[in-house]
């Protein structure tokens, strides 16, 4: 700025004095010299402005900078006041994240405590229940037993009670026996048959036949027993009524009940043999219970009539099949047997006559040995009569 002033006062005091001289006018040089001065004082002015400036610029410089220092100041406290604010917020965000999670914390541990309890408290309970049931099951296991165990010995004691008496009485029925063989020599009876009825199935219709076949041919054979029988019959469909289907014998040519039939007949002892229909068709249960109560029905219409079981005789070899064996007949035959025992009837052996050396029916004595193996031929008959004969008339 200086530099330009000068410039300036030089360029106006050439033009002065060159007018001056040109014209050598004096109006001019002091118009010359009058501008020269005011640029002096102008440019003396501009030097003062300008040592000023400096100055004013130093000064503005530094209140800029005291501005700008507390600008700074006070946008760091701000930053602090921030940062110290966000520092208490992300604080206090933590403790209360920290109480919140100490709260959940203690929650689930209260509720583990109290499920713990809980569960605790259920074993408790049912180890109690269990203990309890145990405790009472052994004790009805123990009243069982023990009503068991009296009801064994009660049974064990009427069991041996009704041995006692059954003993009792069958060795008083041995010693009537004896007594008789003692004081009364057995004779041989040949009119023994006169009046007795076989009563049987179509094993006892194949003795009915050789009978009948000896006495056409003039031969005496069993006296003049007499025959009820009828094929398939057993103690069981013997007690059904009298119909055009029943299983019942003919007297006369008329179909009749056995009880009836031995009544009508006159006979005063009964040779019974049937089975066979009956343990091989119905439950044990129910046959044994079937062959007392036709036995009652034949005693209770005929009082004073004998009764003979005669033993059901064997199955040929290779012929038995289900409950149709002879291991079942010889279970057949003892209970019979057993029942003669209680009741004072006769039995009647007849299966061990018959039988081989290995309990099945001779072949010999077999007359269909390719049908049911059951049913006798001539001679099986033959030995069954025989046998019959010579057991109880002594020929």
């Amino acid at each position: 700025m200086k530099k330009t002033l000068a410039a300036a006062v030089a360029f106006l005091m050439l033009v002065c004095f060159a007018g001056g001289c040109l014209r050598d006018d004096a109006a001019l040089s002091t118009q010359a010299r009058t501008a020269a001065e005011q640029v002096t004082q102008t440019l003396a002015e501009s030097e003062s402005e300008t040592t000023a400036a400096p100055e004013k610029t130093t000064a503005e410089k530094t209140t800029a900078e005291k501005t700008t220092a507390e600008k700074t100041t006070a946008e760091k406290t701000t930053a602090e006041k921030t940062t110290a604010e966000k520092t208490t917020a992300e604080k206090t965000t933590a403790e209360k994240t920290t109480a919140e999670k100490t709260t959940a914390e203690k929650a689930t541990t209260e509720k583990t405590t109290a499920e713990k309890t809980t569960t605790e408290k259920t074993t408790v309970e049912k180890t109690t229940a269990e203990k309890t049931t145990v405790e009472k099951t052994t004790t009805e296991k123990t009243t069982a037993e023990k009503a068991t165990a009296e009801k064994t010995t009660a049974e064990k004691t009427t069991a041996e009670k009704t041995t006692v008496e059954k003993t009792t009485r069958r060795s008083l029925i041995d010693q009537l026996r004896d007594l008789r063989n003692q004081y009364t020599e057995p004779k041989p009876d040949p009119a023994f048959f006169d009046d007795v009825v076989f009563v049987g199935d179509s094993v006892t219709q194949g003795l009915r036949g050789y009978v009948t076949g000896q006495r056409n041919k003039g031969k005496a054979c069993l006296g003049s027993a007499q025959f009820l029988c009828c094929g398939s019959m057993s103690y069981t469909n013997a007690l059904a009524k009298v119909g055009a289907g029943s299983m019942h014998p003919t007297y006369k040519g008329k179909k009749v009940t056995i009880e009836d039939g031995v009544k009508q007949c006159g006979a005063k002892k009964v040779f019974i043999m049937l089975g066979m229909n009956d343990f091989s068709a119905y439950s044990e249960k129910a046959w044994k219970q079937n062959v007392l109560t036709l036995l009652d029905r034949i005693t209770e219409k005929n009082p004073d009539v004998s009764i003979y079981l005669e033993s059901v005789t064997p199955i040929i070899s290779g012929m038995e099949h289900g409950r149709f064996s002879n291991e079942n007949i010889q279970k057949f035959n003892a209970y019979i047997q057993q029942v003669c025992d209680d009741r004072g009837y006769t039995y009647v052996d007849v299966y061990h006559v018959l039988a081989d050396d290995t309990g099945h029916l001779k072949k010999s004595y077999c007359g269909d040995p390719s049908a049911m193996g059951i049913h006798m031929s001539g001679a099986g008959s033959a030995a069954w009569a025989q046998y019959l004969q010579t057991t109880f008339c002594g020929e």
